[in-house]
């Protein structure tokens, strides 16, 4: 059973905002959406202001909060307990303040409920290759429908981690836990103690499960596309010639994977699961978007951002 619905508090925060065309361009724009949180860090209990970003750039500005798209807001504190019994943004605000009221290291989640697209099959196809969502390319191949329009359904399923105070290790397995969204990125230990050099393992589940052959991809907000080529990738999954990430890996049969943390500040993972809805009268395809977001200290650094008053 899910976080979200076995938490010990029973009033989950939910939110309604609005994700029109200009907002949240559709997936074929290579456009991400994440959460970032302002501080990331905070040296003692105070607050921390959520804010949604959409962007080809990581991590590039936020956006307003605005209505009329009905989604879930929860933040999960140290032992799993709620942060906040509820955050609530205001029309077109650009962030949420969430009370952080105890040391340790918090998850905020967020589910954004369905968009939809057009698109023409040549953009499509792009678009699913440069996702890494090979089988799907292939059975349109396969079908001799590579030029046929497609209508798709989408939904975003985002987390960002907040540190607070020097006791992130202290109580941190609601960290590796997962949230209940459809599908995500769980981290196996806590991003907020990792340094430049260390690596990342993570897990993504869909529906509960984990995802195996899922491309994920990561970045962070030093890198710039021309440094792809660069050594420090040479590992990678680089067949999708995505260059706005700096690293992009496929999960095992356990949909387990890891990602190396080249630089300090903040990170971005991310990746998305498609199916073919050969039933459905109104779409042809359905995908599911999960990112992470988290920040990374500098080499031997110890001190976090003063919290908001």
């Amino acid at each position: 059973m899910s976080q979200l619905s076995k938490h010990p508090s029973n009033r989950l925060c939910y939110l309604a905002i609005l994700v029109s065309a200009w907002l949240a361009p559709p997936p074929a724009f290579g456009h991400d959406f994440f959460l970032i949180a302002t501080p990331p860090r905070l040296v003692s209990p105070g607050s921390t202001t959520v804010a949604m970003h959409v962007t080809d750039t990581f991590p590039g500005e936020s956006i307003g909060w605005r209505a009329d798209k009905v989604m879930s807001m929860a933040a999960f504190g140290p032992g799993g307990n709620m942060a906040a019994d509820c955050i609530w943004p205001k029309q077109g605000e650009k962030g949420v303040t969430a009370p952080l009221a105890k040391e340790g290291s918090y998850v905020v989640a967020v589910t954004v409920s369905p968009s939809s697209i057009k698109l023409d099959g040549a953009d499509f196809n792009e678009y699913i290759s440069h996702e890494g969502h090979d089988a799907l390319l292939q059975a349109r191949k396969d079908s001799g429908s590579l030029q046929e329009p497609v209508r798709e359904r989408y939904s975003r399923f985002v987390k960002t981690i907040v540190g607070v105070g020097s006791k992130t290790q202290a109580s941190t397995a609601h960290i590796s836990k997962p949230t209940g969204q459809r599908i995500e990125i769980v981290p196996l230990s806590n991003p907020a103690d990792l340094q430049p050099g260390q690596k990342l393992e993570f897990r993504v589940r869909y529906n509960g499960r984990p995802l195996a052959g899922a491309l994920v991809s990561a970045t962070n907000e030093h890198y710039l596309p021309s440094a792809r080529a660069g050594s420090e990738h040479a590992g990678d999954d680089h067949e999708h010639g995505n260059e706005h990430y700096a690293s992009a890996v496929r999960t095992d049969q356990n949909g387990q994977s890891s990602i190396p943390i080249t630089k300090p500040g903040h990170q971005l993972i991310r990746t998305t699961y498609m199916i073919e809805l050969k039933e459905d009268k109104d779409f042809d395809y359905e995908s599911f978007w999960a990112s992470l977001t988290f920040d990374v200290k500098e080499l031997g650094d110890r001190q976090t951002t003063p919290s908001s008053p």
